[in-house]
């Protein structure tokens, strides 16, 4: 995970197959890191680390094998979402889109509805739920050094 804002460490972004833009921060290295106003935000429940709001975050294990996605479905505050992800094992975590934005479905059923339209989601696909063919060939593609490959 990166903070564009707070770490100015040139990164190689063509080895990237996507990026979410997303934040504040909420942990580095196992430890809470919230600092909203120096990653760019101005929004209140964004700024303040004790306001609660309804939030969604992601994050990653020590290893970066273990991808946490979490939906609250009761406002929390940034520093509450900090302290859950840490507690079921994230090292690396970011808070995303919340409030009408919050959403979680699983193997076709929604399971906490989302407010209003969505422009976009993120997906996780497992050997349980597999990828969609065409997106499989893209990721074999792109692991080939195929940066933009043609999508049928």
């Amino acid at each position: 995970m990166i903070t564009p804002n707070v770490e100015s460490i040139p990164r190689p972004w063509e080895q990237y197959w996507f990026s979410i833009t997303c934040g504040p921060r909420l942990l580095n290295a196992g430890q809470i890191a919230i600092d909203a106003r120096a990653e760019g935000f101005t929004v209140s429940h964004l700024v303040n680390p004790q306001t609660p709001a309804d939030r969604s975050a992601i994050g990653f294990s020590e290893d970066g094998t273990t991808l946490y996605m979490t939906t609250f479905i009761t406002s929390v505050s940034l520093r509450q979402a900090a302290e859950v992800l840490r507690e079921i094992g994230a090292y690396q975590a970011m808070n995303l889109d919340g409030c009408a934005s919050v959403a979680l479905a699983s193997r076709g059923n929604i399971l906490y509805p989302a407010g209003r339209n969505l422009t976009n989601v993120i997906a996780v696909y497992d050997s349980g739920s597999p990828a969609p063919g065409e997106l499989q060939e893209a990721w074999q593609q792109f692991q080939q050094g195929e940066l933009y490959p043609e999508l049928p």
